[in-house]
């Protein structure tokens, strides 16, 4: 009998049993994507914009400022320091120090409004830019201090606020609408509102989704309709928030997130856990280290850093390091990069009219993500494995050969096969395009039920691709056990 399988949109499945499986999922399905559907594509990797800022510290944050008819756009980020925090802009390709002085290891966000730059961390006065200088008073003479912003509509929102000293973490504050000149001005006796008030629940996000402002905490989700009434604050969910603001993306009226269950959507109605397929790897996510997920979005496809994981998922030798989720939207189909640097958060910039997506790392850097054939000089490597049942769990198969398509790269990745849970074949090479391999020329006895594939390649800069595969076999016996 003849298998096939040219399909493979459905990501990776490690969360249901191996009998449940569908036809298009893997087991494992590092370091790869489906830019066409239903084939397994080796990915880009990331490079470096500019020169390093500070070694050995972290991105504190990452952004763009638009401003002005034309428009004008910057690309700025806060990196921490050994006593300090500075704020950078990319000058020509130069990151340029602004000498702001922030406090050190204070993550800072930032938002534009009334064409004006406005940056917050809590710790330092709340200031504005505007293209060309910094403000501790234009546009936020008297406004708090706060950890999380967000424009939305016709005013500027604080959450999370440092008001004379005094620390509100369920308190968002508003701006005033902008005057004539286009400038604004705060009140923070009267303009600020409860997130169902000081429950021991604290801000943890703000967000534009379609028509709503969304306000996150760890434990709950709310919107706002830009509103003073008795019901423009509403929650949206008392399952679901979030315990990352960089964990946070929205694309018009969808948004992205990290909970404590795991990665959410939210379309309006109610939010939606998406990574169930990967919930294994959820589960063994570092407690400790939640406040650093972070995640950004390109096209179709949602990444989500989530670190180096506590255990090894089954199967798998060792913990994966440095880990990357990789959500294809529109395919709802889930693969995994590990990568060599620690992202601390993303931001998409424009460069030459493109709209692309960088990431800040934990050593003072900032790349472009899906550029080049490496990740900043580090090898990529790839493993993709899968499992066929070619007449059913309960039959015995002799298998005899199985063919490989795919690209003229496919002689870069490396084969091997088990059967029934036993140990894998010794690795041979594919050929180009298309090939052919006996299981009869390994060592390993090829008669069984369940045969495993592992397609694997450590070294290669090229776009490898996997479009289908299909095994010869024959069926020996039915085998039932009788009861």
């Amino acid at each position: 009998m003849l298998t096939r399988r040219f399909n493979f949109s459905g990501g990776c499945q490690i969360a249901s049993n191996k009998y449940l499986m569908d036809q298009t999922q893997a087991l494992r399905t590092q370091n790869v994507i489906s830019p066409t559907i239903g084939s397994y594509t080796k990915r880009l990797g990331y490079t470096q914009i500019g020169a390093q800022m500070t070694a050995a510290k972290k991105i504190l944050m990452n952004t763009e400022f638009q401003y002005g008819t034309t428009p004008t756009r910057k690309h700025i980020v806060v990196c921490n320091a050994a006593g300090e925090s500075e704020v950078y802009v990319n000058v020509a390709g130069t990151w340029t120090q602004q000498a702001q002085n922030l406090t050190a290891g204070a993550k800072a966000r930032g938002t534009d409004f009334v064409d004006y730059f406005f940056l917050c961390n809590l710790e330092d006065a709340t200031r504005s830019y505007s293209g060309s200088a910094w403000s501790t008073s234009t546009n936020v003479t008297s406004a708090p201090k706060a950890k999380y912003i967000e424009a939305y509509r016709d005013r500027l929102y604080l959450l999370y606020c440092d008001v004379g000293g005094t620390v509100y973490p369920s308190r968002m504050y508003h701006s005033s609408l902008p005057a004539s000149d286009a400038s604004i001005s705060w009140d923070v006796t009267n303009d600020w509102d409860y997130i169902e008030t000081n429950d021991g629940d604290v801000g943890k996000a703000l967000t534009k989704n379609g028509r709503y402002l969304i306000i996150f905490k760890e434990g709950s989700m709310h919107k706002f309709d830009g509103t003073y009434g008795a019901t423009n604050l509403r929650p949206i969910s008392w399952e679901f928030g979030t315990v990352s603001q960089e964990s946070v993306v929205s694309d018009e009226n969808l948004t992205l997130f990290y909970s404590r269950k795991g990665i959410c959507a939210y379309m309006g109605g109610l939010p939606k856990l998406v990574s169930r397929p990967v919930q294994p790897i959820i589960d063994r996510v570092n407690q400790a280290n939640l406040g650093n997920i972070c995640g950004g979005i390109e096209g179709d496809h949602y990444y989500c850093y989530v670190g180096t994981l506590t255990s090894a998922l089954p199967g798998h030798d060792s913990a994966l390091s440095k880990v990357m989720l990789d959500y294809d939207i529109n395919q709802n189909s889930w693969t995994y990069w590990t990568i060599p640097d620690e992202p601390m958060a993303f931001a998409t910039y424009t460069s030459s009219g493109s709209k692309l997506l960088s990431m800040g790392d934990s050593n003072g850097e900032i790349f472009t993500m899906n550029s080049g054939s490496t990740d900043d000089g580090t090898a990529i490597s790839t493993e993709i494995e899968f499992t066929l049942w070619p007449a059913g769990p309960e039959t015995l198969n002799t298998f005899q050969s199985v063919y490989f398509f795919g690209n003229d790269s496919l002689g870069d990745v490396n084969f091997q096969f088990a059967v029934d849970g036993g140990s894998y074949s010794t690795a041979v090479d594919l050929e180009d395009d298309y090939c052919k391999k006996h299981f009869a020329d390994s060592s390993i006895d090829p008669l069984g039920r369940e045969l495993k594939i592992k397609l694997s390649e450590n070294d290669s800069t090229n776009q490898w691709r996997l479009d289908g595969i299909s095994v010869e076999s024959s069926a020996d016996e039915l085998d039932i056990k009788e009861s």
